[in-house]
């Protein structure tokens, strides 16, 4: 991904340590790539938000928002 727009952070909340993946968007919103931190590569690309969206929410992952708490 050339120039990046911003990113969301997402977590498989379901493990523990919750397993983390990021969600970035090109400048232009014209593509979403998620990228695993952990094996530091891109596990998913899409053309729009809502398909990567759907994406990690078909694994259960939620979108991280400010702390979160660790049963």
């Amino acid at each position: 991904m050339n120039e990046l727009s911003w990113y969301e952070v997402w977590a498989d909340e379901g493990i523990n340590p919750p397993y983390v993946l990021v969600l970035l968007a090109d400048h232009g919103n014209s593509r979403f790539e998620i990228y695993d931190p952990t094996d530091k590569r891109i596990v998913f690309t899409a053309s729009t938000y809502d398909g990567a969206k759907e994406w990690l929410l078909e694994d259960e992952y939620t979108r991280v928002d400010g702390r979160m708490v660790v049963d």
